[in-house]
């Protein structure tokens, strides 16, 4: 979310309403990148996991009451992005500053002030790989407190009550569906309709989108003979596959449209893009 290069570069517009005429399909609006905006929105989603770490957890409260939570932030941006004009702040680490996207979670451990405490707190509410938004059927409860603070711990637990339901299909169809459950059930929202807008108007400044069909995943295939193993990982995207087309001189013995070429020589889009992979 900090690196211009990673954000989706447009945000697509609400679908039109079913009608007997439909109109076109509203064309995608571009995001416009705020990068003094995205990092301060990572330091607003560090600051309230560790701030409700602190109200649970007195003990630890108390160990960390003098985290510096601009010096991560700082540091965060140093280590991923080249063009960061910041400053690094000094500490235990003699680690230079990689000046490149993270590949890993793990470069966490080498980012001052980190400790394995603080890993264990900030890695499973991050991800290092491109997404298309925040998927609000997948998300877990640190997530969603991080998002509103303004939630209480009963509105926290009835959402993923109704969210989660066995008896009901109560998954969110749209980003919609799901600003529309907020705005009738946090009390906050519904008692002051401004802060609601502004919830809203800051997902969109810091290019967080709300998605509700997960579109990326990682995969990971272990292979072994004996004492010997090789691990492949590999982040894909799913795309659009496109219909296949009739072909009315087609046989049973004829290949598969999927393995034909296309007319220009081409193979065919499988509708899946790896973005990145690795073997270990």
């Amino acid at each position: 979310s900090i690196l211009s290069a990673f954000i989706p570069s447009t945000q697509p517009s609400p679908n039109p309403s079913p009608s007997t005429n439909p109109s076109p399909t509203p064309s995608s609006a571009p995001i416009t990148f705020s990068p003094e905006a995205a990092r301060k929105g990572l330091a607003d989603y560090l600051y309230q996991i560790l701030d409700q770490k602190f109200q649970s957890d007195p003990e630890f409260a108390a160990d960390y009451r003098d985290f510096k939570l601009d010096d991560l932030t700082e540091n965060i941006a140093s280590w991923a992005d080249r063009t960061y004009e910041g400053h690094e702040t000094s500490g235990r680490t003699q680690i230079r500053p990689k000046r490149a996207p993270f590949y890993s979670i793990s470069e966490l451990h080498m980012i001052y002030p980190i400790d394995d405490k603080l890993y264990e707190l900030f890695a499973p509410a991050l991800t290092v790989s491109p997404t298309p938004g925040l998927n609000v059927n997948q998300m877990k409860d640190t997530t969603l407190k991080a998002m509103i603070p303004q939630i209480t711990k009963k509105e926290v637990d009835e959402f993923f009550k109704f969210r989660d339901s066995e008896e009901d299909d109560n998954q969110f169809k749209s980003g919609d569906d799901f600003f529309k459950y907020l705005q009738e059930n946090i009390s906050n929202f519904k008692s002051h309709p401004d802060d609601f807008k502004k919830f809203k108007d800051d997902l969109a400044g810091r290019s967080i989108r709300i998605i509700t069909d997960e579109t990326n995943f990682r995969i990971v295939v272990q292979a072994q003979v004996n004492q010997a193993a090789k691990i492949l990982e590999a982040l894909v995207t799913l795309g659009e596959l496109k219909p296949k087309e009739e072909n009315s001189a087609s046989s049973p013995n004829s290949p598969s449209p999927a393995a034909s070429p296309t007319p220009d020589g081409t193979k065919p889009d499988p509708g899946l893009k790896i973005t990145y992979m690795r073997i270990l």
